[in-house]
């Protein structure tokens, strides 16, 4: 009888370490996929949301439809397709739940903060942009503690967070209707010029080197727009974490002949810089020494 007994509990203590070995650790497994298939898409979907928003925020509302268009047409259905996926998405752990959590509540504030938008401006009542801007911010505070936690979860559990460590930010709207990236640059604006050296050495600054090298070094991403015929505007994220956006005036010289029927560009101009807390947020608009101090202390080569 005693030997019976003896069996049994070796059983049972090797059923349970079998038990054990097969579940392994549930969160790190759970959070392996959640990085593997969930993470990556609800990342893009963020960036090209606020990639989207960063081309019409600068647009004055008051002087035309633009971005009330963009925000009816483009802006808020993507966000309600995203929060569709995001609530598509069920982790299978309670850590991974609550981590997962945040982002939803940042992407429905950053919905709702939208909405206020389009009636704000379809009825004219612009002291609501303020109420918007309100939730963008608790939206970024959101997505901001949806990162961390996933940081946190990540360490725990030895788990490598893939891709960014920060979230883009929704960015704010002036009320005024007025952003300071749209301020136009003075002619005399001219802080830092990359010149054409030749074909295969491209367009170089002395301090900062190649220009899309420099580019490189300045934003994580980027989007670009053309406000003028003679004019690029660069407007992204920092990899320190920031939002820049560079409004660049570049020349050609040439009939085109040598080049195929294209002009050739000789020179980039960089004639204004706007810098904020946030990516796609209203920012402060340097001037050209503080743009080229700026320039060169951050992003020498």
């Amino acid at each position: 009888m005693k030997k019976t007994r003896l069996l049994l509990f070796c059983l049972l203590i090797a059923s349970l370490a079998v038990a054990t070995a097969c579940g392994g650790n549930p969160v790190k497994k759970d959070l392996e996929s959640y990085f593997k298939d969930a993470f990556p898409a609800i990342k893009q979907l963020d960036e090209d949301i606020v990639i989207s928003y960063g081309k019409v925020v600068g647009e004055d509302f008051r002087q035309n439809t633009l971005f009330e268009d963009a925000l009816r047409d483009e802006l808020i259905p993507a966000v309600e397709d995203f929060l569709d996926y995001i609530h598509s998405v069920t982790p299978a752990t309670q850590d991974v739940q609550d981590a997962h959590a945040k982002i939803a509540d940042g992407i429905e504030r950053q919905y709702e903060a939208y909405s206020i938008m389009l009636g704000a401006i379809a009825s004219k009542n612009y002291d609501r942009i303020n109420d918007a801007n309100a939730k963008l911010r608790d939206a970024a505070v959101d997505k901001t503690a949806y990162i961390d936690a996933l940081k946190a979860l990540a360490d725990e559990h030895g788990v490598d967070l893939p891709g960014s460590s920060s979230a883009p930010d929704p960015g704010e709207v002036d009320p005024d209707g007025e952003d300071p990236v749209d301020v136009p640059p003075t002619g005399d604006q001219k802080p830092l010029v990359f010149p054409l050296i030749d074909a295969h050495t491209g367009y170089v600054e002395a301090t900062l080197g190649e220009f899309s090298e420099f580019l490189d070094r300045m934003f994580s991403y980027y989007d670009t727009d053309y406000p003028e015929s003679d004019m690029i505007r660069f407007f992204g994220a920092g990899h320190d974490g920031y939002g820049y956006a560079l409004d660049v005036r570049y020349e050609t010289a040439g009939d085109g002949e040598e080049s195929g029927g294209e002009e050739t560009i000789t020179l980039f101009e960089i004639v204004s810089m706007v810098v904020s807390e946030v990516p796609e947020s209203g920012g402060f608009l340097f001037s050209p020494e503080e743009t080229l101090e700026y320039l060169y202390d951050n992003f020498a080569q």
